[in-house]
């Protein structure tokens, strides 16, 4: 436990830096189309080319940490937590060139896979389920779902977790355990990749 909230601690230290923004070499000023006619025909005058927006790559690492309640198996009834590491991918896009620069780093729509390791929990040998979501997100709004698997402890189940910037809310049903719901806040460092679409 005094592991995770150490690992916690200092994840949450490094999100507050800004992200790390790496630009592709190569970024188009604007999207032109040869045969499409311009929108205007009867004006002559210069059609700007209309910015072409971004895709980026995003990686991710940091901790997360929450509690919450239990409904069914031995603990049923009773408060839950759990704390440990998460690494997400995702792949998104921006409307807009060099969206990254400013304050709002993360793409405004984005989908990808974040695999997890609870380390501390309340129950169990060892260390708590490994998981696999597959994220949709839409600016500071995301769902995740997927499936976790503890293997020293043979469970396994369903994970679904809806987050809104940093704060979590986590559903996991685990064979034979009950089904956790749980609240709490994730951390993350990003590195962006972008390029031009």
């Amino acid at each position: 436990m005094t592991r995770a909230l150490a690992l916690l601690l200092a994840t949450a230290a490094l999100a507050g830096c800004h992200a790390l923004v790496v630009h592709r070499p190569r970024n188009a000023p604007g999207r032109i189309d040869l045969h499409t006619p311009p929108a205007e025909p009867a004006r002559e005058r210069v059609e700007r080319p209309r910015d072409p927006g971004e895709r980026m790559l995003v990686l991710s690492t940091g901790g997360f940490g929450g509690g919450g309640y239990r409904g069914g198996g031995p603990l049923n009834g009773r408060g839950v937590y759990g704390a440990g590491v998460e690494l997400s991918v995702l792949l998104g896009d921006s409307r807009h060139s060099h969206a990254g620069d400013d304050f709002f780093v993360y793409p405004m729509r984005s989908l990808g896979l974040n695999l997890g390791w609870t380390l501390a929990e309340r129950e169990g040998g060892g260390v708590g389920p490994l998981y696999l979501e597959l994220q949709a997100s839409y600016a500071l709004f995301g769902l995740g779902l997927g499936y976790a698997v503890d293997a020293d402890d043979n469970l396994h189940g369903f994970q679904g977790t809806l987050f809104a910037g940093p704060l979590y809310a986590r559903v996991s049903s685990l064979s034979g355990r009950g089904t956790d719901i749980q609240f709490g806040a994730i951390f993350k460092l990003p590195v962006l990749f972008v390029w031009s679409r």
